[in-house]
């Protein structure tokens, strides 16, 4: 999934790119550039794909906080609300929510913790209930 999602977004950047700075094929075959010209789409090639990374940066930030602000709350939680809040996800998703682990009762605090932070994790990701 992550793979199929990558190569959408490079995809994506490099027909960014191309609209910008044009193709190979509008460039005519008999011409060919001058060392500065070559400089000068380098750059702006180079620029593009700075700005492309940047912003994806930032989107990774972003991310990242939601996150870590998501997870921060489960701290506050013993086991019993965190069961509950897994039980509450597992009803709201129905059969699009599969835990491996079947007895919630024998599992630790920390343990259930990251559970519910990758239920959290996947729901966020996926849109699919708040």
């Amino acid at each position: 999934m992550a793979t199929k999602s990558k190569s959408r977004n490079e995809e994506r950047a490099l027909r960014t790119i191309e609209a910008i700075h044009g193709t190979a094929e509008d460039v005519p075959t008999e011409v060919t550039p001058d060392p500065a010209s070559a400089r000068r789409m380098r750059a702006a090639i180079d620029s593009a794909f700075d700005l492309a990374w940047r912003a994806r940066r930032d989107i990774a930030k972003a991310e990242s906080r939601q996150r870590a602000d998501r997870e921060a709350g489960f701290l506050e939680l013993a086991g019993d609300a965190l069961r509950a809040r897994i039980a509450q996800l597992q009803a709201a998703l129905g059969g699009q929510l599969q835990l491996a682990h079947r007895n919630l009762a024998e599992m630790s605090d920390d343990d259930l913790r990251t559970l519910l932070a990758d239920i959290e994790e996947v729901v966020a990701r996926k849109g699919l209930v708040s």
